[in-house]
């Protein structure tokens, strides 16, 4: 979850136990808090919708809010595709467009970081900085610097 600049409180995903089958389910839920009247609200997004998952991070960066990594139950999803020569985009690495409540793939350049799951995301300046986290295989103590404009097309 993170602060947006108007004052929301926004979450996305998670994950529950299905009573009926014992097994987990992972959820592509989108949530907003209105600060000012404590009011949840689900507001009406459009757009590929990231795939369910948990343990992912959610980070306000300018109008958008990124969703970075997570687990899905199948696996982590590690598909990185290319759009161009230098261009690529992830799976595990989606985008809601505040203004337009659009779903987007941000594109960008270089390789990314892994799609780790239970990592902690923070915004520093024009940068988002991932630590941590599981791989899949083991715990990491990587540092990644995405740099927002630079590395990330908009």
């Amino acid at each position: 979850m993170d602060l947006t600049p108007d004052g929301r409180i926004v979450v996305f995903g998670g994950t529950a136990i299905n009573k009926e089958s014992g097994l987990p389910e992972y959820f592509n839920d989108f949530r907003e808090l209105d600060t000012e009247t404590m009011e949840w609200a689900k507001p009406r997004t459009t757009g590929e919708y990231p795939k369910g998952r948990f343990g992912q991070s959610l980070s306000c960066f300018g109008s958008k809010i990124y969703v970075f990594g997570g687990w899905s139950g199948g696996g982590r999803n590690t598909e990185v595709k290319d759009v161009s020569d230098s261009v690529k985009e992830a799976q595990y690495f989606n985008a809601l467009e505040c203004q337009s409540m659009v779903w987007e793939n941000p594109k960008f350049w270089g390789y990314p970081p892994p799609a780790t799951y239970g990592h902690t995301c923070t915004v520093v300046g024009n940068n988002l900085f991932l630590f941590g986290g599981w791989d899949g295989n083991q715990p990491s103590a990587s540092l990644f610097v995405l740099e927002m404009g630079g590395s990330i097309v908009e």
